[in-house]
């Protein structure tokens, strides 16, 4: 959960900072993968302004897919730079970036009921 628009960007630079398949906010490729802990994977930012949220039933969020490598190391999990993922475990991650006071909070649960009977009438 964010404050706003300010903090959203914050979140997405560290992660695409982080990511091998990014591209800076300065518009440069970022470094070389040995400093890289994500593979970007799929972004879905339903804060755009083209963004017809009827496909969503109004609810906005910023949805991040990451990939990550791991493997465990003396019974710890060890999250690996993509430069070292040989023969790694994978796993993709979403990470869900939402901002306050909408889709949900606890001033308006109805809105996140709403939302979870719509999901789960298109999903039957």
């Amino acid at each position: 959960m964010v404050d706003g628009c300010k903090e959203l960007l914050r979140v997405w630079e560290a992660i695409s900072e982080k990511s091998v398949v990014s591209i800076c906010s300065s518009g440069k490729h970022g470094d070389k993968s040995e400093n890289k802990m994500f593979r970007l994977v799929g972004v879905k930012n339903r804060f755009k302004a083209d963004y017809d949220d009827r496909e969503s039933a109004g609810y906005r969020n910023m949805s991040i897919s990451v990939e990550v490598g791991w493997e465990v190391v003396q019974g710890a999990v060890v999250f690996k730079p993509v430069s070292n993922w040989g023969s790694v475990k994978r796993h993709i991650c979403e990470l869900q970036v939402h901002l306050t006071g909408i889709n949900g909070d606890h001033d308006s649960p109805e809105k996140h009921r709403n939302y979870v009977e719509w999901r789960n009438t298109l999903t039957r």
